[in-house]
């Protein structure tokens, strides 16, 4: 359709529109948030709306479908869940003080990879946004994974023929990639589990505006304290990980905070076949976590527990020292279980501290949040001081995880 035959309010969704194309816009007119052209298609077909049309008797209808604005955050997820990325444009101005069109203006974009709200997101599970660099004469790659949610920034470097177990371990919703040949490459893993992926500047993935990007982000003129001392590769998808998560976000995600390395070798590998078939996460039979290992051994009060103890199973350790570590620590829980049976209900009131303050870091806490860090703040000390009754070292080392907090 020609620009020139659009009402002004039309005129102006297009504009918006162009600015993202590859995203679904939700346009906010009075009490609904309306989608035109292709998006109001794509609209109707996943979240079962009416695909209606303005001036439907014109050659060109236009197509149209909307729903009410307080239903926002069901439909949010549907969209997001089927893996589009959405761009929220809200009215700025009172419609009723406005002198001609209404001012509007984008006020949120989410994709599967930079959700926050943990609404959208299981309280157990990750949600991670992944970023992938690859030079074609090199074996290896860079890996970086960042859940928005938490603020946890994870990278590494991989040899391209361990890339595909990585992805499936971790499954990350959306990865990023700095071409369409790497998005090729993922296709043919043929992954039980769909991730969007998506091409973003070539520029974000140059090593030298990468490690800037990180410089920036952290305030500190190296990074050799996130043990990324000649990991170019992991520091440069690391780099475009956090900005592209800046280019949705409006803020400054102080909320991560710090980022760090790690390497596979220090962990058992399991294949995707393994962890299926010894249900560490989910039941062959149900499809689900009912049945399954950690429907089993998962008492956490918290869920940032419940997370934890996830990650631990689905990466086994192998150094001896750190086995027995842990192993030690669980003895010592067991035997003081009276103290143990404490550090339990203070953990109770806590809720999901690292969500809480991703949310605060972006400016989306609401009072019942506010509520959950005032619990943890008057309790910290009190935690602190009873981790300080036991005797095991792992132990301890949790006290200094609070005082990072």
């Amino acid at each position: 359709m020609k620009i020139k035959k659009l009402t002004p309010m039309l005129k102006q969704f297009v504009a918006i529109k162009d600015q993202h194309p590859d995203k679904l816009l939700l346009f906010r007119m009075g009490d609904f948030y309306e989608t035109f052209f292709e998006d109001a298609k794509t609209a109707s077909k996943i979240l079962g709306i009416t695909l209606t049309a303005r001036n439907k008797k014109a050659d060109d209808p236009i197509p149209l479908a909307g729903f009410p604005y307080h239903a926002l955050d069901n439909y949010l997820d549907k969209l997001v869940k089927q893996g589009l990325k959405v761009v929220i444009c809200e009215q700025i101005e009172d419609p009723k003080k406005a002198k001609g069109l209404v001012k509007r203006g984008i006020t949120d974009i989410v994709t599967p990879g930079s959700v926050i709200d943990e609404k959208f997101i299981e309280s157990a599970d990750h949600n991670y946004l992944g970023a992938i660099y690859v030079e074609q004469k090199s074996k290896l790659i860079g890996f970086a994974v960042i859940d928005a949610s938490t603020g946890d920034f994870n990278f590494t470097e991989l040899e391209k023929d361990e890339l595909k177990n990585e992805l499936q371990r971790l499954k990350p919703t959306e990865i990023v990639v700095q071409d369409d040949s790497i998005e090729n490459t993922i296709a043919t893993f043929n992954m039980e589990y769909e991730p969007t992926v998506t091409i973003f500047d070539s520029w974000y993935f140059e090593p030298e505006e990468a490690e800037r990007a990180l410089l920036t982000h952290f305030g500190t003129t190296t990074l050799e304290g996130f043990g990324a001392q000649n990991k170019s590769f992991a520091t440069t998808a690391a780099g475009a990980a956090i900005s592209y998560l800046k280019s949705l976000k409006n803020n400054d995600l102080k909320h991560i905070g710090k980022m760090q390395y790690y390497s596979i070798k220090n962990y058992m590998q399991l294949d995707e076949v393994s962890r299926r078939n010894l249900e560490l996460i989910k039941s062959i039979r149900y499809n689900n976590s009912f049945g399954s290992l950690i429907s089993i051994m998962d008492e956490t009060e918290t869920p940032m527990g419940a997370r934890k103890l996830r990650d631990w199973l689905l990466n086994p350790l192998l150094d001896k020292e750190k086995i027995e570590l842990r192993l030690n620590a669980v003895q010592e829980l067991k035997e003081k279980y009276s103290l143990t049976a404490d550090v339990r209900n203070l953990f109770k009131t806590i809720g999901d501290l690292s969500r809480i303050l991703g949310k605060i870091g972006t400016k989306r806490v609401n009072p019942r949040d506010a509520i959950a860090l005032k619990n943890y703040l008057e309790t910290a000390s009190v935690l602190s001081d009873m981790l300080n009754e036991f005797d095991n070292a792992f132990l301890h080392s949790l006290q200094q995880e609070i005082a990072d907090y």
